[in-house]
């Protein structure tokens, strides 16, 4: 998911994060409710069950604050540990050049090599 949002163009990417918290919250159990606590949005969204932009914006509202991360992969986990090393061998490299030397060494490195970062992821 992560992946086709950065592919998406930057126009189009707050409708296409929008529909994919939808659909995750379509499937998602609800939240466990805090005693004392009214939940207004819920009582909105029932009394107008038609109303699919009702309905959905009261659930969007629910996730505000939370954040979507997704756990680091093995070949993050060797980017982060391998790119000081790099910076300071290479100090004239851009970010980006310095990211695509370090995906160049991963792809080389063997099995045995790349499996503390995978343990770890």
């Amino acid at each position: 998911l992560f992946d086709v949002l950065e592919r998406c163009p930057a126009d189009a990417r707050d409708a296409a994060t929008d529909a994919a918290l939808e659909a995750v919250l379509a499937v998602a159990p609800p939240p466990p409710k805090v005693e004392g606590e009214e939940d207004a949005a819920d009582g909105a969204a029932d009394d107008d069950a038609g109303d699919a932009s009702v309905a959905s914006s009261s659930r969007l509202s629910k996730t505000e604050g939370m954040d979507f991360v997704r756990p680091p992969s093995a070949y993050d986990r060797y980017r982060d540990a391998m790119r000081a090393a790099v910076s300071r061998e290479h100090p004239d490299l851009e970010p980006l050049a310095i990211n695509e030397k370090l995906r160049a060494q991963w792809a080389t490195l063997s099995e045995e090599e790349k499996e503390p970062y995978v343990v770890e992821a």
